[in-house]
């Protein structure tokens, strides 16, 4: 609920100061050119001080422009710093390009190409292969199933697997989470979390041992974005695609 409520608050942050944010960065730029430029003409204190003022909000606004596109580009491991922009900018480009659906088939052939009729297409496609139960689908017991497997743990490692989660596992598993990728359902990335630990990690914490106690699991914690990834270089009907569930 915090977090919702922060959610919100942090929206508005973003739409008052970086909002359009390649449109924000080119201006900066301008506006830091001219300061500099008055510098040159008029070595003054205020001057200086107006250009010091600019260089560190051209600063902040064009670091938050590249780690939007570094982010949006799935690129990891490149040198920080180096100004990168234009070539996450490019992988952007090519990845939307490649990842677009512009058309989808029907069953029966029709074309569609509106987004909202390939939208229902979409989910009648799911529905249908996920939302029905196969009949001829039957369960067994779990000794069925061990019958399989040909490594078993033994009693001690067994043991350790259902001792209780402590917070410093939870503390562990947040701080290894991977940096500069694309935030999930919830909309904060792994930065987020990490970087303001001393102030929501405790509840974070709760959160996670409740789960652990109770076996219960809020239902917008558990939710899932499915994105679809073509198969083929032109996609036309729903089967040529694979899924990939990004997680919250």
């Amino acid at each position: 609920m915090k977090l919702k409520v922060l959610k919100d608050k942090l929206k508005k942050l973003n739409r008052e100061s970086y909002s359009d944010i390649s449109t924000r960065a080119r201006e900066v730029e301008l506006e830091l050119t001219r300061g500099q430029s008055e510098v040159l003409l008029f070595p003054n204190e205020d001057n200086v001080v107006l250009e010091l003022e600019q260089a560190a909000i051209c600063s902040e606004i064009l670091k938050a422009e590249e780690s939007l596109y570094r982010q949006k580009s799935r690129v990891r491991y490149v040198q920080e710093g180096d100004a990168n922009t234009a070539y996450f900018y490019r992988l952007v480009k090519v990845r939307n390009h490649k990842q677009s659906i512009k058309r989808l088939l029907k069953d029966d052939g029709t074309k569609v190409t509106a987004v909202k009729k390939m939208r229902a297409v979409a989910v009648e496609f799911y529905q249908l292969l996920l939302g029905n139960k196969d009949a001829a689908v039957q369960g067994k017991d779990v000794a069925y199933y061990r019958s399989f497997l040909k490594h078993t743990l033994d009693a001690e490692a067994s043991a350790s697997l259902m001792t209780p989660v402590t917070r410093e596992e939870i503390r562990k598993v947040f701080k290894n989470m991977p940096n500069d990728k694309a935030p999930g359902p919830d909309g904060f990335p792994a930065e987020f979390y990490k970087g303001d630990w001393t102030i929501i990690g405790e509840s974070v914490e709760e959160v996670v041992l409740e789960f652990f106690r109770t076996g219960i699991m809020p239902k917008h914690v558990n939710s899932t974005i499915l994105t679809l990834i073509p198969k083929l270089p032109v996609v036309d009907r729903m089967k040529n695609l694979n899924q990939s569930l990004v997680a919250m």
